[in-house]
C-alpha cells in the first residue's frame, strides 16, 4: 500500500467518523477512535511487501536484504521478517530507499530495450567484430 493509498484509507475512515459524530452514535465513533490508534501505533509490525508497497519500491525482497544486513530494523518471527511501523515512517528519506526507487525508474526505462531480436547479418557483423574465438570453438 503506498501512502496515498494509505492516506486515502484513512480518509474514507475519519469520513466515517465523522458522519458517526454527527448522527451522535458515541460507541460508533469511540470503536473507530479504537481502530485508527491501533492501525497508526507504531510498534506494529508490517512484512517486507508491505513496507516496500509503502516506500515505493519494487520488490520486497530487496527490504528483506537491508532487514538481514541490519540496514532496516526488524525482527523475524516464524521465518519472515517484519518492521514496525516507526520504522518504515523513518525510511521515507532514506538514502538507501532512494536508491532502491531510482533503480527500480530505471529497470522501468530501460524495460524495452533490447527485446528485439537480432538479424542474420547482425549477428555475422557482431561475430566478425569479436576477437579470439569462441571456448566451444578451440
Amino acid at each position: 500500500m503506498t501512502d496515498t493509498a494509505t492516506r486515502s484509507a484513512l480518509d474514507e475512515r475519519l469520513d466515517a467518523l465523522e458522519a458517526a459524530a454527527e448522527r451522535g452514535d458515541t460507541a460508533a465513533v469511540r470503536a473507530e477512535v479504537a481502530r485508527l490508534r491501533e492501525y497508526l501505533r507504531p510498534e506494529r509490525l508490517l512484512p517486507p511487501a508491505a513496507v516496500a508497497a509503502r516506500r515505493g519500491v519494487a520488490t520486497p525482497l530487496m527490504i528483506e536484504l537491508l532487514i538481514a544486513h541490519g540496514d532496516i530494523r526488524g525482527v523475524q518471527r516464524d521465518g519472515q521478517y517484519l518492521v514496525p511501523l516507526r520504522e518504515v515512517e523513518r525510511l521515507r528519506d532514506d538514502p538507501k530507499i532512494r536508491y532502491l526507487r531510482e533503480l527500480d525508474r530505471l529497470h522501468d526505462l530501460t524495460a524495452g530495450f533490447g527485446n528485439e531480436r537480432m538479424s542474420e547479418e547482425e549477428l555475422e557483423v557482431l561475430a566478425a567484430g569479436r576477437s579470439g574465438t569462441y571456448p566451444w570453438q578451440r
